[in-house]
């Protein structure tokens, strides 16, 4: 998608940061927490439909985007993880026996032998569903504070359902942005969390200065213990699709995009001087944790090809320069970081998601591009399939 919001990025990082903090809570509401909890560490069956509604606020025009959703599972490892958003669309559908994987984007899809964990291992294909069950499994593992609100009803397929509404407190994430209270609608009889709202505060080059973004986690249909039927575990590909032995960017193959960017003591850097080498393009910000997971397996690759004719760059997006310097000195990173404050150079090379890693050959020709989380082993391989030996 267009902007990559710090809501989402908390949403789909899974857990935060571990705490021993529910003993602060009054035992009423650290009570009605374990259970949510020991019920998502419990799912067998279920269904889950819903969406995620995002809306960020700024010095410049609001910006909404809704994310409707469809995850399930069921014994034998079957398994269905679907976005149905055309920016963020796609699949991964196991019957327990195969996984087909599909990028709605790029009008592709890929079938590989066994459960949808095998057969996404290496890969950033972790999907919605595993981020949603992890998030409500670990609801209270850090919790420093909480308070009942007034019960209230929402309807699910036309079913009225009673929930216990609960505002949570957590220790913050990033100290640059303020997350309020998450507030959840707890089912009474399931314990199913059918609704959460997270509105968080930080400052945002790329919205004018101070923004506010508000999540919206709704369900509209909930089944849990309850046979599914097996068309839930069957693909349909859509006619204008084709079937891929793997994903291939539209734009691999293509002429990369000259840029110039400042690296962190300002001084400029252009794509074209690097002609004859090998390019790495990393992607990232510091408030991104699929980007921090990645940002050491680059270093990894800095350092075993910097001697072969290979060039990694970090392409910091949107943020002050102070702040990734900050951020690669205490990690102790030494490859290349430059700053793209106004976002132009993500902008030509279509970052939507980040972190996003582009390989550029010796030709200057775009050879693959990678979005999500990438290990040293993905990373070589890209890079070998840029004539690096």
């Amino acid at each position: 998608m267009r902007f990559r919001t710090i809501v989402v990025a908390l949403l789909l990082a899974g857990g935060i940061v571990p705490a021993q903090a529910l003993a602060q809570v009054a035992a009423p509401e650290a009570e009605l927490l374990h259970q949510v909890s020991e019920t998502y560490r419990g799912l067998g069956s279920y269904l889950l439909e819903g969406s995620i509604s995002i809306m960020a606020k700024g010095a410049n025009a609001p910006t909404t985007q809704e994310i409707p959703f469809l995850i399930a599972a069921a014994p034998g490892g079957k398994s269905r993880d679907e976005v149905r958003s055309g920016q963020l669309g796609g699949m991964i559908l196991s019957d327990g026996r195969q996984t087909t994987i599909y990028n709605a984007p790029l009008g592709q899809y890929m079938r590989k032998p066994g459960r949808a964990d095998s057969a996404t291992a290496g890969t950033s294909s972790r999907g919605l569903r595993a981020a949603v069950i992890a998030r409500f499994a670990d609801i209270a593992k850090s919790a420093t504070a909480a308070k009942r609100l007034p019960d209230a009803t929402l309807t699910l397929s036309g079913v009225p359902r009673d929930c216990a509404v609960i505002e949570v407190t957590y220790p913050p994430l990033n100290p640059q942005v303020q997350e309020l209270p998450r507030t959840y609608w707890i089912e009474k009889s399931t314990h199913l969390v059918l609704r959460q709202r997270t509105v968080v505060r930080a400052g945002s080059p790329q919205y004018g200065g101070k923004v506010e973004q508000s999540e919206e986690f709704l369900l509209v249909r909930a089944l849990r213990d309850t046979p599914l039927p097996e068309s839930t575990w069957v693909f349909h590909p859509p006619a204008s699709i084709k079937e891929v032995d793997q994903f291939v960017a539209p734009f691999v193959g293509r002429p990369a995009t000259d840029f110039t960017l400042k690296d962190l003591a300002g001084r400029p850097h252009t794509l074209k001087s690097l002609r004859g080498k090998v390019v790495l393009l990393d992607f990232w910000a510091t408030w991104c944790g699929p980007c921090r997971r990645t940002l050491p397996q680059v270093a990894k690759i800095h350092a075993r090809y910097k001697d072969r004719g290979v060039e990694v760059m970090s392409v910091n997006v949107g943020e002050p320069g102070a702040k990734a310097a900050d951020y690669l000195k205490q990690n102790g990173y030494g490859f290349t970081a430059l700053l793209d404050t106004d976002r132009r150079v993500s902008t030509d090379y279509q970052v939507n998601g980040i972190p996003t890693l582009v390989v550029i050959d010796r030709a200057g020709t775009i050879s693959d591009y990678m979005v999500g989380v990438r290990d040293e082993a993905a990373l070589s391989a890209a890079l070998k399939k840029a004539g690096v030996k």
